[in-house]
């Protein structure tokens, strides 16, 4: 009994070790936003410079999971009545980064965000982070 609650404390203690291994990381970006929505004929389609700042955790080499604040800007274009969204949103995407030291990496990204009444809302973008 004393040596399977020893091994259980072994195994238990190796995964987790193998859990924390991975890396965090903070950064900002900067890019190019673009939203869509169109309703009862009216169309809005348009852009702005955006940024975000963002802070993540890499559990393997190819995923982690992130949070941020993301600036989309300030489209132009108008319609009849206005809209703003300041919330939480879903996102997802894609990016890849390049390593130029060990804490410190140039990333580019493309992300689609899920915002109520928004046919699409994407952001690309290019930024740094800074790994730990």
């Amino acid at each position: 009994m004393v040596r399977r609650i020893g091994v259980l404390a072994l195994a238990l203690s190796l995964a987790s070790s193998v859990a924390l291994a991975g890396e965090s990381y903070v950064g900002a970006s900067v890019g190019q936003s673009k939203l869509q929505a169109s309703e009862s004929g009216l169309s809005f389609d348009d852009g702005d410079k955006s940024f975000k700042v963002f802070g993540g955790f890499r559990f393997l080499k190819f995923l982690g999971v992130e949070g941020s604040y993301v600036n989309m800007g300030s489209p132009t274009d108008t319609v009849s009545g206005s809209s703003s969204d300041s919330g939480t949103d879903r996102a997802y995407g894609v990016g890849i980064a390049f390593k130029l030291v060990k804490v410190l990496a140039i990333r580019a990204e493309y992300e689609r965000f899920d915002i109520k009444d928004t046919d699409k809302a994407d952001l690309a973008s290019v930024g740094v982070a800074l790994r730990f």
